[in-house]
């Protein structure tokens, strides 16, 4: 599947730069230590990866997410505007 999805723009050099790679990649090896902890039963304090910048994109995403689109249903638009074309637009064409 395929989504377009809207976020701030202070996102926009970070997914440039590597499509949110590395801070999900942090952000799954956090959940995979912390799972491996509970498996084990350690209570000893968890060496957390992801930070404050993690959180803000998971923030951002969490409101993204529900104001998606599926991208293969923006077939029946022409696409040669599409960077111009809001989420509320997408709905509507795709409600028609």
């Amino acid at each position: 599947m395929k989504l377009v999805i809207e976020l701030p723009e202070e996102f926009r050099e970070h997914f440039n730069m590597d499509k949110f790679k590395d801070s999900l990649g942090r952000i799954c090896t956090d959940l995979d230590e912390i799972q491996a902890r509970r498996n084990k039963r350690f209570h000893d304090p968890l060496p957390f990866l992801s930070g404050n910048y993690e959180k803000e994109l998971m923030d951002a995403l969490e409101k993204a997410l529900p104001n998606s689109v599926d991208l293969e249903m923006l077939t029946k638009i022409e696409l040669k505007n599409a960077d111009k074309i809001t989420p509320e637009e997408v709905k509507k064409i795709i409600a028609s």
